[in-house]
């Protein structure tokens, strides 16, 4: 008698074909997985990377008001726009030491800082403002405007954290002095943190001033 062959259903899953599709299972679970752990790291180094970024985006400012002396910036007194652009960044640079000590007068804080040291809290990109402000309009020369500048990148970084009064006691660019004379400052607002807009459009900037440095130059 001939044996009759078991007959198998179409929908039958042979053992090979469940190993192959366990094998598949399997190694799509192992991609999902990579894919999570990919996707935790891109996190981590964002989170990492905004975080230690921050201060970036955020700068040291101090507001002032200047008088721009007539004597100082057009002497002549005829708003000749060729004259006003022979006075250099250095003929603006006593009006901030003396803007300081009127900030420091009209909030009764008192200081045994000099001029010098005044007017090096603040960045040197100051001068540069103001001159390109009164050249944009010479009728401003003779009157006091409100300017909102840069510190220097010690002031910034002692609000940063990155410098103490112990890490300057031998510098020659700042002082523990000046360091509370901006805590002072910072007390009744006339130095603070701002977002700094200029981090991302604003151009290169000399070692003389690299607080005003952005990163437009390369975008």
């Amino acid at each position: 008698m001939n044996d009759v062959p078991s007959k198998r259903s179409l929908y039958d899953i042979s053992e090979r074909t469940k190993k192959r599709n366990a094998a598949e299972g399997r190694f799509r679970l192992y991609g999902i997985i990579a894919i999570a752990i990919g996707l935790l790291m891109l996190l981590v180094l964002v989170t990492t990377i905004i975080y230690r970024g921050t201060s970036a985006f955020q700068q040291t400012f101090i507001t002032l008001e200047v008088e721009l002396l007539e004597k100082k910036l057009d002497k002549k007194g005829n708003r000749n726009i060729d004259d006003i652009k022979k006075v250099s960044t250095f003929g603006y640079t006593p009006l901030l030491a003396t803007a300081m000590q009127n900030a420091l007068k009209e909030n009764g804080i008192e200081t045994d800082l000099k001029k010098k040291a005044l007017s090096g809290m603040i960045s040197k990109s100051a001068a540069a403002q103001m001159r390109e402000y009164v050249l944009a309009d010479p009728s401003v020369i003779g009157t006091t405007v409100e300017f909102r500048f840069l510190t220097n990148g010690w002031i910034d970084g002692y609000l940063k954290g990155r410098y103490t009064r112990e890490s300057v006691e031998n510098s020659k660019f700042a002082s523990a002095a000046q360091f509370d004379l901006t805590d002072k400052l910072v007390e009744i607002g006339v130095i603070e943190k701002k977002f700094n807009l200029d981090f991302i459009l604003g151009a290169d900037s000399s070692d003389q001033r690299p607080e005003s440095a952005g990163i437009g130059v390369a975008m």
